[in-house]
């Protein structure tokens, strides 16, 4: 196995052979690879890989899909403490495998001994498709092909006793104490960056979500199942069908967890759709998704259904917040924060989900 890449200028032609020998694909001899950094990068470095072949490419790949290590200690060590490099490369292997949902083909991976430095080479799928715009939001046929993977995804996994046990999945409950330090401290980024962009009304809720956000997270529910927990749209690509219809392949598992389906269906719901759309559409996605879940457990019910949207609704609320310490300071991502934050406190408001909070935590 080739050594792991702490770069992507260490990626050249010698490597990629070694991949290749290591792997399940069968491409011709490389000749040339050449990189380009892609996304925003954070806790890990994504790259493209451009490859050219000693022979005719056929059809095989001219583009690979890289993710490695963080560009920075800092953030490299935060990775390797949280395990979610562990996480993602063995989210992608179960998905791969069982072929449940569309997620983008994993070619090779490896992983150091510490779990912070991470090597994925993954298919490129930016050639067929286009990634989901946050800040405009997904349309509505788009938001129908997101819930057809929940409701796959969910539907496959429900009540797993295999995934109940093992390692690499998420620890909401050992990761609270990181993460309500992060809220915490988002609080006055979030006023500070936004600023008289969002209302007092909206500020106000956010804090008053505060004393509240360790036992949320933490809190275990009745019904579990694998979930992806960072599904916004910037995490799903849309790939159209013959007939012109989107599939949505749902990249970036670093957060998978097994818990209720809420968590994936009211976090995509309150910050990657409109308001608007929200309105008009959650009631007959979540009524779907539901009747999907109960052809497995014909006790699951819709009004457990509601009762859990509605308490993880405010999943959105803490990802926007802890994110303004986080996202790049530019007018465009201030933009996308500030649209986060009223789609999220919109849907918390719409569905009193502080009053429920409250009426579980208190």
């Amino acid at each position: 196995r080739p050594a792991i890449p702490h770069a992507a200028s260490e990626i050249d032609p010698k490597w990629m052979r070694a991949m290749i020998d290591n792997s399940s694909i069968k491409l011709p001899r490389l000749e040339i690879v050449k990189s380009k950094p892609i996304g925003e990068g954070g806790v890990g470095t994504t790259v493209q890989l451009d490859v050219m072949y000693n022979a005719a490419p056929g059809d095989n790949p001219s583009t690979f899909i890289c993710k490695l290590c963080a560009d920075t200690p800092e953030r490299v060590n935060a990775a390797a403490e949280s395990g979610i490099n562990l996480t993602e490369i063995n989210a992608l292997k179960l998905l791969n495998e069982d072929q449940t949902v569309h997620v983008p083909a994993l070619y090779y991976s490896d992983l150091d001994e510490s779990g912070a430095y991470p090597v994925l080479i993954m298919e490129d799928l930016s050639q067929a498709g286009e990634l989901g715009n946050q800040v405009a939001g997904c349309s509505i046929v788009q938001a129908d092909a997101v819930f057809e993977e929940f409701s796959k995804l969910h539907a496959h996994y429900w009540q797993s006793d295999d995934l109940k046990t093992v390692d690499w999945l998420r620890d909401r409950v050992r990761a609270t104490p990181v993460v309500d330090a992060m809220y915490q401290a988002g609080l006055p980024a979030l006023r500070e960056r936004l600023g008289e962009r969002v209302s007092e009304e909206n500020y106000a809720l956010v804090e008053q979500f505060a004393p509240y956000a360790a036992k949320w997270y933490s809190a275990g529910f009745k019904r579990q199942t694998l979930t992806h927990t960072d599904a916004r749209a910037d995490n799903i690509i849309f790939v159209p069908d013959a007939e012109g219809h989107p599939n949505a392949y749902l990249i970036d598992w670093a957060t998978a967890t097994f818990a209720d389906p809420s968590l994936d269906t009211a976090y995509f719901l309150n910050g990657s759709v409109s308001v608007e759309d929200r309105r008009n559409i959650e009631t007959r996605l979540i009524e779907t998704h539901t009747q999907r879940l109960q052809d497995v457990d014909a006790t699951y019910t819709l009004d457990e259904a509601w009762e859990n949207y509605r308490l993880n609704m405010v999943s959105g609320l803490l990802g926007t917040v802890v994110g303004a310490m986080y996202i790049p300071r530019t007018p465009a991502k201030d933009d996308l924060l500030a649209a986060l934050t009223e789609r999220n406190c919109a849907a918390v408001l719409d569905w009193e989900s502080m009053k429920a909070i409250k009426a579980r935590f208190d």
